[in-house]
């Protein structure tokens, strides 16, 4: 569910319909660039190598940062409309749309999306979902927010044919950040902290937040 992402020294944030972009060469002294209108409803932000894939509720937008200080639009790819989280690994986007809310429409999906070509990005595969929230993916492995049904993992390695892993319904999951060794979980005031090496999810603490 990110709104900021860090790309070497620059810092790029979003806000409803704006990307704006910072200099932090000197972090003690931040430096606003510039603000770029991006479209409408935009809710999430991830980076990877020269590009930036932003989610809105009407679709994915890809900008290229080529130049860091100056993003560049390279396409969008349209869907129905409904909340849409974004994360990416290698050539593949993994978007999530909730429906049933302000968000827009009722169905709820988790969608494959091939970005291969960054200026026509190609719909692959759709899963139904019941209430996704954030996502993250490391290596072959997919990790989807699911809200008060819990987090689903699913294996990658053959994506856009994703395979159902394992289903932790016993807990709340509002969004997730996979790190190198640990995955960091947070849900229902809770922030919970998994290992996930040798292809096992294993709980190793968690913290109340309030």
């Amino acid at each position: 569910m990110a709104r900021f992402n860090i790309a070497g020294d620059h810092l790029y944030t979003v806000g409803r319909s704006v990307l704006q972009v910072f200099d932090i060469s000197d972090l003690s002294r931040p430096n606003f660039i510039r603000e770029e209108q991006v479209g409408w409803d935009i809710e999430t932000i991830f980076h990877q190598d020269e590009y930036l894939y932003l989610g809105s509720a009407r679709g994915m937008f890809i900008y290229s940062i080529e130049d860091p200080s100056t993003p560049i639009y390279m396409s969008q790819i349209q869907h129905v409309q409904g909340c849409d989280p974004v994360v990416v690994a290698g050539d593949l986007a993994y978007v999530t749309l909730r429906g049933g809310n302000l968000c827009g429409q009722e169905e709820s999906q988790l969608q494959v999306i091939d970005v291969s070509d960054k200026r026509n990005p190609l719909l692959l595969q759709t899963y139904e979902m019941e209430s996704p929230y954030g996502l993250g993916v490391r290596d072959h492995r997919l990790f989807v927010c699911e809200g008060a049904s819990g987090l689903k993992v699913f294996d990658a390695a053959n994506s856009p044919d994703l395979v159902l892993e394992e289903h932790f319904k016993e807990l709340e999951a509002y969004d997730v950040i996979p790190l190198e060794d640990v995955l960091l979980l947070i849900g229902g005031g809770v922030l919970r902290q998994y290992s996930y090496k040798n292809d096992q999810v294993n709980l190793m603490n968690t913290f109340n937040l309030y």
